[in-house]
C-alpha cells in the first residue's frame, strides 16, 4: 500500500486540509496471472496488509481467507474521500458481513473492489492461507455493489459521529453493535472487529479494554451499559446519530450519558436520535470516555411525539405537536434556535388531558427570526426528567435586508446577532443603555451576508432595555431595541 502525502508543510495528525499535488505513478513488471496465494504473517497487531496483485481492479467478494470469502469476515479499506468536507486526509472504513461499511464509504473504491495498484486489511492468524483467484478480476468500469447482507436476521444499533462545519455535516467514523442471542458479550477475535485509528476524530466501542468498530454481543438487558471511546477530537461542533434497526424494545429504557455536561438524554430503541455536542478548548470535553449508552427497566411508557409540524402563517410561525401515552407529563416546553444548536425556551404548555390516546398541541411563534428558525418540543415529566422531540425548521426569507437579535430578550450576557442581506465588511457596535450610556464599544467582521454572530460582553451588563446600534463601512446604521436579562 502506498501513501503519496504531498506536501510536507501538511499535519496529516491534525487532519488539516491542503491543496492537492498533481503525482503521476506508473506501476511496472510482469504481468500476474492465475490464482494468487498469500500466506499471512505473524503480525503484533494481527492486522495484514493484502495487496492486488493484478493490473486490473478485483471483487473482494471473491477473495478467501481459509476457505471462507473475505466478505462474511470482514476488511479494512482506506477511503481518501471519508471526511471530504473537512479534511482532504480520508479514513479507514470497516466492510462488515453485517453492518456494511462502517463509516459509511464514499468512494467506489469501497464498494467490494479495489483497483490495480490498491490494497485491503485482514485481521487474521498467522499461517492463514488467503487467495485471490483469477475470476476476481473486474472489468475497470463495472461498478460492483456491497451484498444486501442480514439485516433482518439481527438487532443492530450503529453509532454514528459527525462534524458540522459552515451548515454542513460530514460522517467522521462510526461503530456499531450486532446482537443475537447466539453470541458472546465476551471478546471473541472471530467475531468483534478491531478499531483501527484514524489521523483525525475516531470513535469505538470498549469491550475488554479493546477498542471495537464492530461488537457481536447478546441483545441489550437491564444495567447494560455500552462505553464509547472517542480521540482526537478538534475543537469543533459535533452530532451522534443513533441508529437502531430491529429492536423497539418497550421494557428498556437508553440514555446517553455524557460524563463533561452530566447531561442524560434519551436514545430512541425505536428511530434514530441526533444528539449534538461540543468540543471545546477544556480537554475534559475529549476525554476519551466522555460518553457511555446506559440501559435501564423502563417502569411506565415514556410520552411518544407521533409528530412535529412547524409552518409559517402570515408573519408568525405556527408549532403543533401530537403526542401519545400522555402519563404523568407535567408539561411541555418549546424550544427555538436560529442555528440548529443552541435552543432557548420560549413557551410552555401545560398537559389538557393525561392518558394514552393521542392529543394535539399549538403554539404560534409571534418573533420568527428572519431566515431559518428550528423548534423543538420538550416534555417534561412529574419527577423532573424530560425528553426531546425532532428538531423541524421553517425558514422566514423576507425581500429586507436587514440585522435581528434572537433570542430577545437576551439571556446569559450573550448577543446573538442574525444578519440577512449585510454587505461583507467590518462594522462598529454599540450597545447603548436607557440614559444614553454606551456600555459597549467594539468590532465586528460580518464575512457572510447572511450568518449568525455572537456578540459577548467583556463584562456583566445590568439587567434592562438598551439599543444595540450597527454602524457600517458607508456609515449606515441599524439600531436593534433589546432587553438584558439576569442570568
Amino acid at each position: 500500500m502506498l501513501f503519496v502525502r504531498g506536501s510536507r508543510a501538511v499535519n496529516l495528525s491534525l487532519g488539516a486540509s491542503s491543496s492537492t499535488d498533481v503525482t503521476v505513478l506508473r506501476p511496472k513488471g510482469l504481468l500476474l496471472t492465475g490464482r494468487q496465494t498469500t500466506t499471512t504473517v505473524t503480525n503484533p497487531s494481527g492486522y495484514n496488509l493484502i495487496n492486488n496483485p493484478f493490473a486490473s481492479g478485483i471483487n473482494l467478494t471473491k477473495c478467501t481467507l481459509d476457505g471462507a470469502a473475505i466478505s462474511t469476515i470482514g476488511y479494512y479499506l482506506w477511503d481518501p474521500y471519508i471526511l471530504g468536507m473537512v479534511s482532504n486526509v480520508g479514513g479507514y472504513t470497516f466492510h462488515d458481513p453485517v453492518l456494511g461499511f462502517i463509516p459509511t464509504a464514499l468512494s467506489l473504491v469501497a464498494r467490494n473492489r479495489i483497483e490495480a495498484g490498491s490494497a485491503f486489511f485482514v485481521f487474521s492468524s498467522a499461517g492463514q492461507t488467503l487467495i485471490i483467484p483469477e475470476a476476481a478480476k473486474v472489468d475497470t468500469n463495472s461498478l460492483v455493489l456491497r451484498p444486501a447482507g442480514t439485516l433482518s436476521n439481527y438487532k443492530i444499533m450503529k453509532t454514528s459521529l459527525f462534524i458540522d462545519k459552515a451548515g454542513q455535516s460530514a460522517e467522521a467514523d462510526a461503530c456499531g453493535q450486532v446482537m443475537d442471542t447466539d453470541f458472546s458479550n465476551d471478546f471473541l477475535q472471530n467475531e468483534d472487529k478491531l478499531k483501527m485509528n484514524n489521523f483525525s476524530e475516531n470513535l469505538s466501542i470498549i469491550n475488554d479494554n479493546r477498542k471495537l468498530i464492530v461488537e457481536y454481543k447478546k441483545p441489550y438487558g437491564i444495567e447494560d451499559t455500552v462505553f464509547y471511546s472517542i480521540n482526537r477530537m478538534g475543537i469543533k461542533n459535533y452530532h451522534f446519530v443513533f441508529e437502531p434497526r430491529n429492536m423497539p424494545n418497550s421494557s428498556l429504557l437508553a440514555t446517553l450519558e455524557d460524563e463533561y455536561t452530566g447531561i442524560k438524554t434519551p436514545v430512541s430503541l425505536a428511530q434514530n436520535t441526533i444528539l449534538n455536542f461540543d468540543v471545546t478548548a477544556d480537554s475534559m470535553s475529549s476525554a476519551f470516555n466522555r460518553f457511555r449508552l446506559v440501559f435501564k427497566q423502563l417502569s411506565v411508557l415514556p410520552v411518544t411525539f407521533n409528530k412535529v409540524n412547524a409552518y409559517r402563517l402570515s408573519d408568525d410561525i405556527k408549532v403543533r405537536w401530537t403526542v401519545q401515552n400522555e402519563i404523568d407529563i407535567r408539561e411541555y416546553h418549546v424550544e427555538k434556535s436560529v442555528d440548529g444548536r443552541n435552543f432557548v425556551k420560549i413557551n410552555t404548555t401545560a398537559t389538557v388531558n393525561n392518558g394514552a390516546s393521542l392529543k394535539a398541541y399549538d403554539f404560534l411563534d409571534v418573533q420568527p427570526a428572519t431566515g431559518d428558525n428550528f423548534y423543538r418540543v420538550r416534555s417534561i415529566n412529574a419527577n423532573g426528567s424530560s425528553s426531546l422531540s425532532a428538531v423541524v425548521k421553517v425558514n422566514m426569507e423576507s425581500g429586507k435586508a436587514g440585522f435581528t437579535v434572537f433570542p430577545n430578550p437576551v439571556t446569559n450576557n450573550i448577543i446573538f446577532l442574525q444578519t440577512k442581506g449585510a454587505v461583507s465588511g467590518l462594522y462598529n457596535i454599540e450597545l447603548i443603555s436607557s440614559n444614553g450610556q454606551v456600555v459597549l464599544k467594539s468590532q465586528l467582521a460580518i464575512n457572510e451576508t447572511t450568518a449568525n454572530y455572537r456578540i459577548k460582553p467583556t463584562g456583566f451588563i445590568a439587567a434592562g432595555v438598551y439599543q444595540l446600534k450597527i454602524t457600517g463601512a458607508d456609515k449606515k446604521t441599524s439600531v436593534i431595541k433589546l432587553q438584558m436579562q439576569q442570568p
